[in-house]
């Protein structure tokens, strides 16, 4: 029997229609002599080669998911902190021991609450040459609307969630809470003479540390000497109250007469609220002669009724205040008290219903307040119970929305003028290229364009053959900047736009149509008494046509429309966002100056002239508030423009 040798032996398999594997072997003769020959294998080889394939496959791409490394994974840091405004944390992650196979670690924030914050990378690789190189992991934090820190935990899971670990992030708030209001009440009112009345000064919310409320009094039909005097209540820290004691003096006169309690100039800490000054009246109780008797009336003061603290409210812009609801007497059964807005879209209720004890019905029980736009609203409480005396009850008080006095109305308007403006003209100056350019198939460019980065005055234009009803159509793009600086009365502006357009037209004969579309970035900062931060951006759509009238005359006008965002950010006091509308509208004239020589009318070396009427408005709405800034549509303007060109 001949012995055969395996010299080498190809085991790459080859598809075919019949799904069979060939191979060509060298095979050594005992005479010496070399032979291939092709052959094809066995179907117990093919069912062993596909077996072997599918171990490595599954080898290399399964993750370890049956292994543990719960205490194998080492992170530097378990808690981080990063503020809301696009503040970035970093911690790094590895693994203690030698892994047996290629580990993933997946990385998640808590789903809630979402949109807190970023972390990259999602996803961590560690195997035998990387298991103890720290990793490093980038925590961002994303702005929002809420007041208050936040706290976030990312999980670290690895492979077939058999091991974790997590970070808890805390995300530090960057805009401060609207101020604390604070309202006065008196009673008894009105006061019989001789008597004192009880002036209580309310907060919306306690403070960390204790507030003098000054107060004015001043005499209405009363006289400076009919009651006493009061300057000042001092409310405690975490406490929402506080009391003071005004007298009243008995005299000869028998009319009623009035004096009036007010707040005086507040302290930073606190804002004025509703009602700011309470009208004290003072009873006479003389008569004209001595009575043989009197008639005495006792009160009974159990009386049914509802009570709030404090009696109204008056909020600073947008957000959430609170109030105090409880009985004024011991009710004989349940007391169910439904609280209800009469105007919805001004203030919204929480909770809507409460329930009082005989047990706990002088144990107030909080209502919050939540304001959409500026406004008034009617908050009616109704009480309904078994007991008679409750069944009937009601009380309605007003709360006041006021939009708070931290809008940036005296900077928004003159700085929004400005970057509309310096929109409109870098889009028309894109727009006027267009106009005056003459068709011409190819590519033609000022500057080359890096997808990766912004490139400040540049453009590009590529159009194409022309077609057979005589039409060439174009694509065009083009990113410009500029800069402004200005004064107005007290204030200073200083702002920056950018803006890309890329816009497409069609010649056709003696006509040309396009559209452009724009997108336009704002920042700068603004002083002068006060000073801040602004930041904005608008997107624009504006179609344009041209028309060349006579044969060197040419007719061209354009209407925009666009919606953006601006953002002021003081440096004291509540940030402030709001909605962005634009529109233009520009008409104007290109032509060629000529002369007369030679008997012919020839073009004038001296260059084209060109006239352009235009007007642009750019209004303003505030979001969620609904605070109205607008600024006039900016007045006709006609300008000209001489181009000379090299001959």
């Amino acid at each position: 029997m001949s012995k055969r040798q395996f010299d080498k032996v190809d085991r790459r398999p080859v598809l075919k229609a019949d799904f069979e594997d060939t191979m060509k072997q060298r095979l050594l003769a005992p005479k010496g002599e070399i032979k291939s020959e092709t052959r094809t294998p066995s179907k117990a080889e093919l069912a062993l080669n596909w077996a072997v394939m599918l171990l490595v496959l599954a080898t290399a791409c399964v993750p370890a998911g049956a292994q543990t490394i719960g205490d194998s994974l080492v992170v530097s840091s378990s808690r981080v902190t990063v503020a809301e405004n696009g503040d970035t944390a970093t911690y790094t992650v590895k693994l203690s021991a030698e892994p047996g196979r290629v580990i993933a670690v997946r990385l998640e924030p808590a789903p809630a609450p979402p949109g807190l914050i970023t972390v990259r990378p999602h996803q961590m690789l560690f195997d035998r040459r990387n298991w103890n190189i720290p990793q490093t992991v980038t925590v961002t934090g994303v702005d929002n609307d809420d007041f208050g820190d936040r706290m976030v935990t990312v999980t670290h899971t690895a492979s077939g969630g058999k091991g974790a670990a997590s970070v808890e992030v805390t995300i530090k708030d960057d805009e401060l809470p609207p101020l604390p209001t604070v309202s006065l009440s008196v009673a008894p009112n009105p006061v019989v003479e001789g008597g004192s009345v009880t002036v209580t000064g309310h907060l919306s919310s306690a403070l960390p540390s204790s507030v003098t409320i000054p107060l004015v009094l001043t005499a209405g039909t009363a006289e400076a000497g009919d009651y006493g005097a009061l300057a000042g209540i001092a409310i405690a820290a975490g406490q929402t109250a506080a009391t003071g004691t005004i007298g009243t003096v008995e005299d000869a006169d028998r009319d009623d007469e009035t004096f009036t309690v007010s707040l005086g100039m507040l302290p930073a800490l606190v804002t004025a609220g509703s009602p700011s000054s309470v009208e004290v009246t003072i009873e006479d109780d003389d008569t004209a002669g001595s009575p043989s008797s009197v008639e005495v009336m006792i009160k009974d003061d159990d009386m049914a009724g509802i009570g709030l603290s404090p009696p109204s409210l008056h909020i600073r812009g947008c957000g959430t205040a609170a109030y105090t609801i409880l009985l004024l007497s011991q009710p004989k059964a349940e007391v169910t008290v439904t609280v209800e807005s009469d105007a919805p879209d001004v203030a919204t209720t929480s909770p809507a219903r409460l329930v009082f004890t005989p047990e706990n019905w002088n144990r107030g029980r909080k209502v919050t307040v939540t304001t959409r736009i500026g406004g008034i609203a009617s908050i009616v409480h109704r009480a309904s119970s078994s007991d008679p005396g409750y069944d009937a009850a009601s009380l309605t008080r007003t709360l006041r929305v006021v939009v708070g006095e931290g809008a940036p109305t005296l900077f928004a308007a003159p700085w929004q003028a400005r970057f509309g403006r310096s929109h409109a003209t870098q889009v028309l100056e894109g727009i006027a290229g267009r106009i005056a350019a003459q068709p011409k198939a190819g590519v033609d460019g000022s500057r080359s364009i890096a997808a990766h980065r912004e490139v400040t005055s540049s453009s590009f234009a590529l159009t194409g053959e022309e077609v057979l009803d005589g039409s060439m159509q174009s694509v065009w793009g083009r990113s410009s900047g500029l800069h402004f600086r200005g004064r107005e009365r007290a204030l200073v502006l200083d702002g920056e736009v950018r803006t890309a357009t890329v816009g497409a037209d069609r010649w056709r004969g003696q006509s040309q149509m396009g559209l452009a579309l724009s997108r336009g970035l704002g920042k700068g900062e603004y002083g002068g008494g006060c000073s801040g931060r602004i930041r904005a951006s608008l997107t624009s759509v504006v179609p344009y046509a041209s028309l060349q009238a006579l044969e060197r005359l040419k007719l061209w006008g354009a209407l925009g429309y666009g919606t953006g965002k601006v953002t002021f950010r003081p440096k004291v006091g509540d940030r402030y966002k709001a909605d962005l509308t634009w529109t233009m509208a520009v008409a104007g004239l290109r032509g060629q100056r000529a002369t007369f020589a030679g008997g012919r009318l020839r073009p004038c070396p001296c260059g084209d002239f060109g006239r352009v009427v235009d007007a642009d408005d750019l209004g303003e709405d505030g979001r969620s508030c609904g605070v109205g800034l607008r600024r006039d549509p900016a007045p006709v303007q006609a300008g000209g423009e001489l181009a000379r060109h090299a001959r």
